[in-house]
């Protein structure tokens, strides 16, 4: 569970691109700046916390550093 596992803040972050990036969307750390309005180190930390807890996956075949969101299974 999101709220759980980050701080608010990063929480509410994550909800935000999960709404601005739907279903099988493919997004790059420059997509999650325009989102969310944040510098590149910042955009780079929290794609790399979220692939750790397994939120988001890496896609090949798109370029270098590009990503989706995990199928949610109950």
């Amino acid at each position: 569970d999101i709220e759980k596992s980050f701080q608010p803040k990063t929480a509410s972050h994550i909800l935000k691109l999960r709404e601005a990036f739907p279903g099988q969307t493919i997004f790059g750390r420059s997509d999650v700046m325009k989102v969310i309005d944040i510098k590149t180190s910042r955009a780079s930390d929290l794609l790399k916390e979220m692939a750790e807890h397994r939120i988001i996956e890496p896609v090949s075949g798109h370029g270098k550093g590009k990503y989706r969101f995990r199928n949610q299974k109950s």
